[in-house]
């Protein structure tokens, strides 16, 4: 198509990219957007006051040139930015997320002007920003919207947040031209609280090329320091908090003395897990490492001898796509995990198991068959049923 414009309106929003490097579902998004023809890009970030507005320093190095993480930092570096920031908000203070809804629509006459017609497009997964969606799609933009974590039920957000969600979907589901979810548990309770048919588009990972350079990370440097005196490593990367199943960590790496457990990731915010913290401070086999960014990660895996998921199954749990495990499956390496959402199609490929003794016999086993899974998982791949609604979107004339 020719040049379109597509308008970013991202939960995680690049405040988050820049400060971490960490390529969520949206930049994903944003990239495979991109790539599609829209190359004007307006990046909407979260309303925000001049009090909680987050200071950071962008490490360059965290987008190691080559990578897909260096791409869309160009593409952010070049997109237009706009922001509603007053100096102070009382509601904002009240009604924290909830107030992102009056906030967004302070932007309403500065993205009306970069409407195209028949070539713009608006992606989003921030249901508080509902109303300035509607007036976009009133105006002559496509709106995509997709469901990454579901915020209605989302264990960091409050009971008013979680209504304030709700009633974002709910409004989104009678305007949107296109809908996507990341699970089918996800794209279930939609579906049930809306009426609307929402289309499966499960995380998808990109190929990445192997960086040298990266021996050298400290991190790196740590776990080879650490590991040096155990018989085996067993990895974990991603969010910290009440998902992890803190019981179960305590068992194995228990019994399992002789192994290195390494967990790489940040807090969740507002999911202090307090046993786990403690395993972290206590345990010498047990070894927690601050977040590294996206880009880094598969650096960081190949530290490992066995890749696992101790999550907790159940409450704890959010819809039911496991990025990580995608990210492990081209690794070629055992994985274990418990039996969360999401991990069953690859029955044949992985462990999956609750039982504390079928973790330590899986992980004190040395002569693993690596069983190679059939799913594709890549994102171009992922995204085809989307690309295929955007063609046929009878909104735009490609």
């Amino acid at each position: 198509m020719e040049q379109g414009t597509l308008i970013f309106i991202p939960y995680q929003d690049t405040d988050n990219f820049y400060s971490d490097g960490i390529l969520t579902r949206e930049f994903a998004m944003l990239y495979l957007l991109r790539n599609m023809g829209f190359t004007n890009i307006i990046n909407v970030k979260k309303p925000r006051t001049s009090l909680d507005t987050p200071r950071y320093i962008i490490h360059e190095d965290y987008y190691p040139k080559g990578t897909i993480e260096f791409t869309v930092k160009e593409y952010c570096d070049l997109a237009k930015t706009i922001q509603y920031k007053p100096i102070v908000s009382i509601k904002q203070i009240m009604e924290r997320r909830c107030w992102w809804s009056e906030g967004y629509i302070h932007n309403k006459e500065k993205l009306l002007n970069e409407i195209i017609p028949n070539k713009s497009i608006v992606y989003s997964d921030n249901p508080f920003a509902s109303q300035l969606l509607e007036i976009l799609h009133n105006n002559g933009a496509v709106i995509y919207f997709d469901i990454m974590d579901n915020f209605a039920i989302h264990p960091s957000l409050s009971q008013k947040e979680h209504n304030g969600a709700l009633q974002g979907y709910k409004s989104i589901m009678q305007f949107a031209d296109i809908v996507s979810a990341n699970s089918l548990q996800t794209c279930e309770y939609m579906q049930h609280q809306t009426g609307r048919k929402i289309i499966l588009v499960k995380n998808g990972v990109f190929k990445q090329k192997p960086f040298e350079l990266m021996n050298d990370l400290p991190v790196i440097k740590k776990i080879r320091n650490k590991k040096r005196s155990f018989k085996k490593c067993v990895g974990y990367i991603g969010k910290l908090g009440g998902r992890l199943d803190a019981d179960l960590i305590d068992s194995i790496s228990s019994v399992c003395s002789d192994t290195l457990f390494v967990f790489v990731g940040n807090y969740l915010k507002d999911q202090i897990n307090k046993k786990l913290l403690s395993l972290f401070a206590s345990r010498n086999n047990v070894l927690q490492l601050s977040a590294v960014p996206s880009a880094y990660v598969y650096a960081v895996m190949n530290e490992f001898d066995i890749l696992s998921i101790p999550h907790a199954v159940g409450k704890a749990e959010n819809g039911g796509d496991p990025l990580k495990l995608y990210q492990y499956l081209i690794q070629n390496k055992p994985i274990i995990t418990t039996n969360i959402l999401g991990v069953s199609e690859f029955q044949n490929t992985i462990k999956i198991t609750n039982d504390a003794s079928e973790w330590v016999s899986f992980i004190k086993k040395n002569d693993h068959t690596i069983k190679n899974t059939n799913v594709n998982f890549l994102w171009d791949y992922r995204m085809e049923p989307v690309r295929k609604e955007i063609e046929e979107c009878s909104r735009f004339h490609l």
